[in-house]
């Protein structure tokens, strides 16, 4: 079976499951006994304690009324970048669905890249009056984003920032010592959001050029971000452009595939399961 993406739910069942995002189970989930057998399309019984489960259990789907191949075709516009109120008039589906998923998506592709001190939970309080600063480095091709603890006043004031900014969120060079460059969050203003670059003076050469670039085309495209989600969207920018050169739709459902649903997600048990990943 080829990766390209399917045309009906039979089809993208059978995609998600080679994929590994649907588990094939193998033991029962909640007794771990082997005596499983399936009972009806996409359904397993234990034959030992006697529980059923679906086909999505374990997976980033269980919970959801999702199809799957309304799923699949989520993912591939995730992986190109296209803003939530976007993708739901494509999908033909309503926005709360298409933000719901794109939230589980974001969770398992950002699952091994957020820094110990941030987590999906984490996000700038919307009525929080402080200036939001991470600062930024590039070294070996990647960039590297964190939050700059309790930044001192003085390099807050210091930064090149114009006396009238329209909007939230800036971009800066600073080429210090630690960080080539700062993202800083503004307080809040009337729920306007806007990318603005200002490098620092006198530099006619940034190596962060290339990226305040790309940043800079992402979030003017997505016309605004959610400001309690700003440390998660830096971390999955940073992401999208350490991945920029790969094909990111295989790269996420591999990224799916592998995350490990919390207890809440996937429920207790000691079911194991069977995947394989679709190649090139």
């Amino acid at each position: 079976m080829d990766t390209g993406i399917p045309t009906d739910e039979e089809e993208a069942t059978a995609f998600l499951l080679k994929a590994g995002v649907l588990k094939s189970w193998t033991a029962c989930p909640w007794c771990g006994k082997y005596n499983i057998g399936r009972i009806r399309r996409n359904k397993y019984r234990c034959r030992d304690c006697g529980r059923e489960w679906g086909l999505r259990k374990g997976s980033i789907l269980e919970g959801t009324r999702v199809s799957c191949r309304t799923f699949v075709n989520t993912v591939q516009l995730f992986a190109d970048d296209v803003p939530v109120n976007d993708a739901a008039r494509r999908l033909g589906t309503a926005y709360n669905t298409t933000y719901d998923t794109y939230a589980r998506i974001r969770k398992a592709v950002l699952a091994d890249d957020l820094p110990g001190d941030i987590s999906m939970a984490d996000g700038v309080s919307p009525g929080a009056k402080q200036t939001v600063v991470f600062g930024i480095r590039f070294a070996n091709g990647r960039i590297t984003i964190e939050p700059v603890e309790s930044p001192d006043p003085d390099l807050i004031t210091a930064l090149p920032i114009p006396t009238m900014q329209r909007g939230n969120i800036l971009f800066i060079d600073a080429y210090g010592k630690k960080y080539q460059g700062f993202i800083t969050y503004a307080p809040y203003r009337k729920g306007q959001e806007f990318v603005r670059v200002r490098p620092a003076q006198g530099f006619t050469w940034s190596p962060l050029a290339g990226f305040w670039e790309f940043a800079g085309k992402s979030w003017m495209k997505h016309r605004g971000l959610d400001r309690k989600q700003f440390p998660v969207f830096l971390q999955e920018l940073a992401r999208r452009y350490n991945t920029r050169d790969t094909d990111q739709f295989q790269k996420i459902l591999t990224l799916i595939a592998a995350y490990e649903c919390p207890p809440a997600c996937t429920g207790t048990g000691t079911g194991k399961t069977t995947a394989t990943i679709p190649g090139p």
